[in-house]
């Protein structure tokens, strides 16, 4: 029997496995939960990378009543 733990609405801990249980969509990343914080270190790197560029602004969206922070790509008008 698998004991899996609903950590936010996207992520678990499956205790059996030692994995962290990421959902997108319908795709379902696992790792270890060894490696973590190695992956939460990259997705802040590269936050701040792209929170960086002029192309690229921080917006609010509405999810299920709840506002939730978005990056939104805004290419250069000569695109449009």
């Amino acid at each position: 029997m698998t004991t899996t733990h609903e950590l936010t609405r996207n992520i678990w801990f499956d205790e059996d496995q030692g994995t962290v249980l990421i959902c997108i969509d319908r795709v379902t990343v696992s790792i270890y939960l060894e490696e973590f914080l190695s992956l939460i270190s990259e997705l802040e790197q590269a936050q701040v990378q792209l929170e960086s560029r002029d192309d690229i602004k921080r917006g609010i969206t509405e999810e299920d009543g709840i506002d939730t922070p978005v990056l939104l790509f805004i290419p250069d008008a000569e695109y449009n």
